[in-house]
């Protein structure tokens, strides 16, 4: 399992949620809503639990799954590689 960077941090609908922002290599931004204790805070930074459906290690790239809908719609995205920490310290 993988978590992927949140590019920014906004209040939900509830004050429970978090609106979250996820960016995709080719630059577009991606908002989630998803409940606070979802997410993950390292390093002043927040993640978001994502699915791994392939890694493309050539360029550096990962196809992730979101675990809801994002607002704009679709499931998945293209992230950088770099933009990932990996729960069990290993990347696929």
């Amino acid at each position: 399992m993988a978590e992927v960077i949140c590019e920014s941090i906004g209040p939900g609908m509830r004050t429970s949620e978090r609106a979250v922002t996820v960016r995709d290599v080719r630059g577009y931004s991606e908002c989630i809503l998803v409940e606070r204790d979802f997410l993950t805070i390292q390093d002043n930074k927040t993640y978001l639990p994502v699915g791994v459906v392939f890694v493309d290690k050539v360029r550096e790239v990962v196809l992730v799954e979101f675990p809801h809908e994002p607002i704009t719609g679709g499931n998945r995205v293209w992230v950088r590689s770099a933009d990932l920490i990996w729960l069990n310290g290993v990347a696929s």
